[in-house]
């Protein structure tokens, strides 16, 4: 009876990857035993080598390899003190450090030391677009009137000093009506009319004949 010489039972003689000792190997087997399989993958010469970065702790901010990006702190301990303690962030309006847990007002990635910074959070921003919903929108708006006596609030705007939409300062607004809003972005045409132009401002001299 013939043996088949790709079976695995048949046995032949091979060196050792780790110890480089000799030994009667079948046909897949690469290692004398478990003992130098474990350490030959603990020496990383098997393991995929995986693109490692270094990121600081959210509790401690050491910094330490993460292989994950689920992986936020550098140990247990850190994990388990963060849960307890919480972990120091900055807030987004005021920039103040505070620490907060998990379970703390966090909106988008985004925290607030209070509750008042939440509801102010387009007050010191100077890089967020006023939307009308907002509720500092909403709060300007308030018991607001405008130099020519109007009061409804439909037809009250938000007028920008400098003309830039996205400085939301208190001393940069103004609220106005829309008809005094438009006299804030005139220029001259070719033709010497004045036409409405949300990119300019009112001349000051031109301002003061409306």
């Amino acid at each position: 009876m013939s043996v088949n010489p790709l079976s695995k039972h048949i046995r032949t003689h091979k060196v050792c990857r780790n110890c480089e000792q000799g030994f009667m190997a079948r046909k897949l087997q690469v290692f004398c035993s478990i003992s130098c399989f474990r350490k030959h993958l603990g020496q990383g010469k098997i393991r995929r080598n995986r693109k490692t970065k270094l990121w600081p702790c959210l509790h401690c901010s050491k910094e330490y390899k993460r292989t994950s990006p689920r992986h936020k702190y550098c140990s247990m301990q850190c994990s388990t003190a963060a849960k307890t303690e919480g972990s120091i962030v900055s807030c987004h309006v005021c920039f103040k450090h505070f620490r907060t847990l998990n379970k703390s007002m966090r909106i988008n990635n985004k925290h607030y030391c209070s509750r008042a910074c939440f509801n102010n959070q387009g007050l010191a921003n100077a890089s967020v677009k006023l939307h009308k919903s907002s509720k500092y929108w909403k709060k300007l708006l308030d018991s607001a009137v405008c130099e020519c006596g109007e009061s409804r609030r439909f037809a009250l705007d938000v007028h920008h000093k400098d003309s830039d939409r996205l400085n939301n300062h208190p001393d940069n607004l103004e609220v106005v009506c829309a008809t005094c809003h438009r006299k804030r972005h005139l220029r001259l045409n070719k033709d010497g009319v004045l036409v409405y132009d949300v990119r300019v401002l009112t001349d000051p001299e031109i301002f003061k004949t409306l």
